[in-house]
């Protein structure tokens, strides 16, 4: 008879454990595949979900809204590859966000698999068309809409935006910033953490991490509204004046970017992603070589820099390069 050897974690039963990896089984009586995919879902939850608050909120979201729902009460042998791409094409949203689902689906199987509880991952095989894109562009500023947004903006938000706009800060690193990280005699900011609603955490990746140059005139900038910032046990750049700790991000966008957008002439809504989006569209105008948009940016990839911070609008620089073309090619 198999020893029976307590999981580690506390939320879980003990689990029976098998002479042979080929056989075992956790938690269950049933063979691999009668499992009901809720119990594999609540499994996920106690024991794989992501340390990152803000990626465990969405992956909670999508548990709670949209995958629970539709495969929970189903055997994983039930769930095939066919019913899963129909699913996602079925669903009301962008391909970015099908992937995305698509992307946790492929965990939740692989999560099984491993634990030997599904005898394969129909996910592999399942396609979202379009996957990469968004339904809608991100909305790129020009120079003169940036001054007029800036124009429109009360402290400690305009300070705020002018650090997104000019080091294409995240905005999760923005309002995690502490007066520590910066280094005015060196001119540089160390990005070491984020906060995303009030909890201060890791950066999105560890290549978020890294030293950011800062130039003198974002540096007096800096020192001016020093002057001005409420002092705070932390000693963050942009405390909030009711918790002292960091600001939520997704009320400021709300309640004082939408507006200042609106103000300023914008037609699209604006939020915290048109500021680094912008800032690499702006490098781009000033002939900033791909590489060293890669090492401002702080992307892992080079690819996301190309990709998905590629898309532009109507360039000078790409207006004259596309007629010097046309004019050697139409005059030989």
């Amino acid at each position: 008879m198999s020893p029976t050897v307590p999981y580690p974690a506390a939320k879980l039963n003990t689990y029976t454990l098998p002479q042979t990896p080929s056989t075992a089984i956790w938690n269950t009586d049933k063979p691999p595949g009668d499992t009901t995919f809720s119990s594999i879902i609540d499994r996920f939850r106690n024991y794989e979900m992501p340390d990152h608050h803000s990626t465990r909120v969405a992956y909670e979201s999508m548990l709670r809204k949209w995958i629970g729902p539709r495969w929970g009460n189903l055997p994983v042998s039930a769930i095939r590859t066919p019913d899963i791409e129909l699913w996602l094409a079925e669903l009301e949203c962008s391909p970015k966000t099908r992937a995305h689902r698509r992307s946790l689906m492929h965990s939740l199987f692989s999560f099984a698999v491993r634990w030997e509880l599904a005898s394969h991952n129909p996910v592999t095989l399942a396609r979202v068309r379009g996957g990469c894109r968004r339904r809608h562009r991100p909305h790129l500023l020009t120079q003169t809409e940036f001054h007029r947004v800036l124009a429109n903006l009360i402290e400690p938000y305009r300070t705020m935006s002018l650090l997104s706009g000019l080091l294409g800060l995240r905005a999760s690193e923005v309002v995690a910033l502490q007066w520590d990280d910066f280094d005015f005699s060196l001119q540089t900011l160390t990005i070491e953490r984020a906060s995303c609603s009030g909890r201060v955490a890791e950066t999105k990746t560890e290549s978020s991490e890294d030293l950011v140059p800062v130039a003198p005139a974002l540096a007096q900038a800096l020192i001016a509204y020093r002057k001005t910032c409420p002092r705070s046990p932390g000693n963050w750049v942009f405390p909030s004046p009711v918790t002292g700790r960091p600001y939520h991000q997704d009320s400021i966008c709300q309640k004082h970017l939408h507006p200042a957008g609106v103000a300023a002439g914008l037609t699209r809504p604006l939020g915290w992603h048109a500021f680094r989006h912008s800032y690499r569209r702006w490098l781009d105008e000033i002939g900033t070589p791909i590489g060293i948009m890669k090492e401002l940016m702080r992307h892992a990839h080079i690819s996301t820099t190309m990709d998905v911070y590629g898309v532009g609008r109507m360039t000078p620089a790409k207006r004259n390069a596309q007629s010097a073309l046309v004019d050697v090619i139409l005059a030989s």
